[in-house]
């Protein structure tokens, strides 16, 4: 290898450190830069002006209550015509959001409303005299349950077999599970949410 490739070499090992080097400091270490309450309280104060200027109806103006830094960004609170509401602001103040959504809170209240519906979907199957004769054994009744959400969702609806035979024996129509049974008469339809609900009238 010639003298100008090894210098070439050398620079691009060189050129890769510092670019590695700067990476490092400016991404990885850089420490949070957090504010002072004068800070926060001018740019809020800022923001609050122009939410008067540009967003609020004539005869109407918001107010800041309070407001404090919280991660990478400020939190503002609020005050229009006696209702509080937070608002939020970038750290550097050039981005203004007239309200936020937490996304934890509104995963958790979509799923609750998904746990209630079908909460009053098995009553009203159990109420329409449904009944399942299952077993923790049997992959196809583990399906079925986990249509409902599991088993531990449907112990009014489930009649569990290994745990009830006598009850089984004397009521099964056949010698296999799952079994599906309405009001004592075997069902053979669709063994699915929809299936059930267009039987029983029960709505998902």
């Amino acid at each position: 290898m010639n003298k100008k490739n090894i210098s070439l070499l050398i620079m691009v090992i060189i050129s890769v450190f510092v670019v590695s080097a700067v990476f490092f400091v400016n991404v990885l270490v850089r420490p949070e830069i957090n504010l002072t309450e004068e800070e926060i309280r001018q740019k809020s104060e800022r923001a609050i002006d122009f939410v008067n200027e540009n967003l609020i109806q004539e005869g109407s103006a918001a107010s800041l209550i309070d407001s404090f830094q919280e991660n990478d960004l400020i939190i503002m609170e609020v005050e229009v015509e006696g209702n509080q509401f937070e608002s939020y602001l970038s750290k550097d103040g050039k981005v203004f959001f007239p309200e936020g959504m937490k996304i934890d809170d509104y995963l958790f209240s979509d799923q609750q409303e998904e746990d209630d519906s079908m909460k009053s979907f098995i009553e009203c199957l159990v109420e329409e005299g449904m009944v399942v004769y299952a077993s923790y054994t049997c992959p196809a009744c583990t399906a079925l349950a986990e249509e409902f959400g599991g088993y531990d969702k449907v112990e009014s609806l489930f009649v569990e077999c290994s745990q009830e035979r006598e009850r089984c024996n004397l009521e099964m129509k056949t010698e296999f599970v799952p079994e599906v049974q309405i009001n004592g008469e075997l069902y053979q339809g669709s063994r699915s949410l929809e299936g059930f609900s267009e039987k029983t009238g029960c709505n998902l």
